[in-house]
């Protein structure tokens, strides 16, 4: 939302409407097969969510392995690149997200699948108001940080990666008790001991967040200097208060105020 916003560049069309159009598409496949299988595990939920399982393995596999593999490759290109590598790692860079090269293009890819992905969910998320706010938010934070002409949209970028990165923990948490319930169809799920994985996520979350609330201040801290304020204001408000509602609701998970998550009695007899 800086000094170079425009209503929405083609690019970001082209990105998040083919990443939104596979996501429907994938949807539509999904819905189609399950008129033979209902009883399936993958169409069991949790007792905290309305989301079948599937959609919740959708995310993790986003979180553990395309968003990383995006980053990876896009560092490696950067560290054959450039001299100035170590500093890409930390969001010091001079160029603009819409720069033209692989690199920047790779961090644009996270942002458009994970923005297909979101919209991809908005049709079984509509019965749940907080999930539905949940996924507006992050889907103007990307929209935004995609048309910012800041340079500080790459610690943003950055600073979204570690998020995600720290979900995969928490989605790791919430389906144990439906896989390991379904052992038979999933026996690769490892057996994890209730609290060793409770105090896992809770750790790795907490680590997630705390990387995330640096690259928000250096995201912040550069477009604020360089004239991008609406960004860097609307960042600072919603990145935070993100932030700060993740590590509570993680607190609660530690302490026991709210338990791990269980297979919906509904699905039990399935």
């Amino acid at each position: 939302m800086g000094q170079n916003f425009t209503l929405l560049s083609q690019s970001t069309l082209v990105g998040c409407g083919s990443a939104s159009l596979a996501g429907f598409a994938l949807n539509w496949a999904i819905q189609r097969w399950r008129t033979n299988n209902k009883s399936h595990p993958i169409f069991r939920s949790a007792n905290h969510s309305i989301q079948p399982l599937w959609m919740w393995l959708l995310s993790a596999s986003l979180q553990s392995f395309v968003y990383p593999s995006l980053f990876a490759i896009a560092l490696a290109y950067r560290m054959l690149t450039a001299s100035a590598s170590g500093d890409w790692r930390f969001g010091n860079d001079s160029r603009m997200l819409s720069d033209g090269s692989f690199d920047m293009l790779c961090m644009r890819m996270i942002l458009y699948i994970f923005c297909g992905y979101l919209l991809r969910d908005i049709p079984s998320a509509m019965a749940d108001p907080l999930f539905l706010a949940h996924h507006a938010c992050c889907f103007v934070g990307i929209i935004t940080t995609l048309e910012t002409g800041s340079t500080g949209a790459l610690s943003g970028v950055l600073g979204i990666l570690s998020l995600e990165i720290g979900s995969c923990a928490f989605n790791t948490w919430s389906v144990d008790s439906v896989m390991t319930s379904f052992s038979s169809t999933f026996p690769f799920w490892p057996n994890y001991d209730n609290n060793t994985l409770t105090k896992s996520y809770v750790v790795w979350f907490t680590l997630s967040n705390i990387v995330a609330a640096f690259y928000l201040h250096k995201s912040v801290s550069v477009s604020l200097a360089t004239g991008f304020k609406p960004f860097g204001l609307w960042a600072a408000v919603s990145g935070s208060i993100l932030i700060l509602v993740r590590q509570w609701e993680s607190l609660k998970h530690i302490r026991g105020v709210v338990p791990k998550p269980t297979l919906r009695p509904l699905d039990k007899n399935l």
